[in-house]
């Protein structure tokens, strides 16, 4: 009989690399990730499910989002995104440390591989779901 596990056992939030390893908030905080060669993070949103930020030049980590930004949907908590240089640029002019990691590209079949074991890592779902507030 499988163990089922506890929301503790989880990672927070995942980074997935192009050379098969993976980084997460039990290896150590977003600052000490390696920041070259990211295929995608999975992070879990305020209703508990998750979410992959994938294909995307640059993933940052915002410990304070501006007020409107999309983080208020998630409880206005730290979290990943990810986005092209212009979203990039958006995040570095706003004040404060910043934590950058960097997207790569691989071939068709190296990609699909790598993205596969992104999808099939974690849970679709932590816990209970909470619905979103309206």
């Amino acid at each position: 009989m499988a163990t089922k596990l506890k929301a503790s056992d989880i990672p927070e939030w995942r980074i997935y690399y192009g050379n098969n390893s993976t980084f997460d908030n039990f290896n150590g905080p977003p600052e000490a990730a390696p920041c070259t060669g990211v295929i995608a993070i999975a992070d879990y949103d305020c209703d508990n499910r998750r979410r992959l930020w994938s294909e995307k030049d640059f993933y940052w980590w915002d410990k304070n989002p501006p007020i409107g930004h999309i983080s208020v949907v998630n409880d206005g908590k730290p979290q990943w995104f990810g986005g092209d240089q212009y979203g990039w640029l958006q995040y570095m002019y706003q004040p404060g440390l910043k934590i950058v990691k960097f997207g790569a590209t691989y071939d068709d079949m190296t990609w699909r591989a790598l993205i596969t074991k992104v999808i099939n890592d974690l849970p679709l779902e932590l816990g209970d779901i909470k619905p979103l507030k309206a």
